[in-house]
C-alpha cells in the first residue's frame, strides 16, 4: 500500500500496489510535492500516527477490482524472478515452472491454466494444506494482500473517497477542486495521467525479447487479454471459494460483484 500526502492541501492517497500505483505517483510527481509512507495501516503496526494518518487530511483510497488486480499480481510474480536471470542461468527453471505457473508459450489457454494453478497453490492449498512453498501467501505479498490487512477495518471508516481505478478520471477532479486544487493544476494531473496510463500499458503489453531468449523455454508473460474475467474461466469451486473468501471484506468495503 503506498499512502501519498500532499501538506499543501491536506489530501491523502491510498494505493493498492497493481492498481496503477506508478502512473499515479508519476503523475502526482511533476505538480505536487508529496511525502509517502509505506507502512501497513494497522493497529499492530502503527506507530505515528500523525504521520500516517495526520489530521484534517481527506483521505482518498484508490481501488481496483480484486479479480483484475490478482490477474496482475500473478503475472508480476512469475516475471520478476526473471529479472535476476543472467545468460548462464537463462533457462533455468524454478518453482514456477516446476508447479506449472508460468506458461511457457504464447496462448490463452496455457496462460489460464497457469493462471488458476497458480490461484490453486496459493489461495487453497495456503488454507488446508500449508507447504513451505506458499507458506504466508498471499498475507506476506503486498501485490495480493487484501484490503483488511493493509488499511485495518478501525480506519476504513474514515475513508472520505472510494475512487474504483477505472472511474480516477472521472472522480479525480471533483475531489481535487474540494481540496482547493486549480482547475488548472487537475486539468495538467489528468492529462498526464492519461498519458502515464497509456505508457504503462503499451509496455506490459509487449512482448519483452532478447536476443539470447529461447522463447520455447523461457519467455517474459504478458497478459493475452483485456477481458481479465476469462481468466477465471472454468477455474473449481474450491479454487473460487477461497479466493472470495480471503477477499470478502474487499467485495464488501468496495462493492464489487462476487464471481
Amino acid at each position: 500500500m503506498n499512502n501519498l500526502l500532499i501538506p499543501k492541501y491536506k489530501l491523502q492517497f491510498f494505493l493498492f500496489e497493481k492498481s496503477g500505483s506508478r502512473a499515479i505517483m508519476d503523475s502526482l510527481n511533476k505538480f505536487f510535492d508529496f511525502t509517502e509512507d509505506n507502512r501497513v495501516l494497522t493497529v499492530e503496526d502503527f506507530h505515528d500516527l500523525e504521520v500516517q494518518w495526520p489530521k484534517g487530511y481527506t483521505r482518498v483510497l484508490i481501488y481496483r477490482n480484486v479479480y483484475k488486480r490478482i490477474v496482475s499480481g500473478w503475472y508480476t510474480k512469475i516475471n520478476i524472478a526473471l529479472l535476476k536471470r543472467t545468460k548462464e542461468t537463462l533457462h533455468y527453471k524454478d518453482r514456477y515452472d516446476d508447479y506449472n505457473l508460468r506458461p511457457k508459450i504464447k496462448d490463452f489457454e496455457e496462460h489460464r491454466v497457469c493462471f488458476q494453478n497458480f490461484c490453486k497453490e496459493y489461495f487453497v492449498y495456503n488454507e488446508s494444506n500449508p507447504s513451505p512453498f506458499n507458506s504466508g501467501f498471499p498475507r506476506v505479498d503486498a501485490h495480493l494482500q487484501n484490503l483488511q490487512v493493509q488499511i485495518g477495518k478501525e480506519y476504513q471508516d474514515k475513508i472520505d473517497y472510494k475512487v474504483n481505478l477505472e472511474n480516477l478520471i472521472d472522480e479525480i477532479e471533483l475531489i481535487m477542486t474540494k481540496v482547493g486544487i486549480s482547475k488548472t493544476d487537475s486539468s495538467k494531473f489528468i492529462e498526464s495521467l492519461k498519458v502515464e496510463k497509456q505508457i504503462m500499458k503499451e509496455q506490459k503489453s509487449r512482448m519483452i525479447e532478447k536476443d539470447e531468449y529461447d522463447l520455447a523455454k523461457e519467455y517474459r508473460a504478458t497478459r493475452m487479454t483485456d477481458d481479465y474475467y476469462s481468466y477465471y474461466n472454468k477455474i473449481s469451486d474450491d479454487t473460487l471459494k477461497l479466493v472470495n473468501e480471503y477477499y470478502n471484506g474487499d467485495f464488501d468495503y468496495l462493492g464489487i460483484k462476487r464471481l
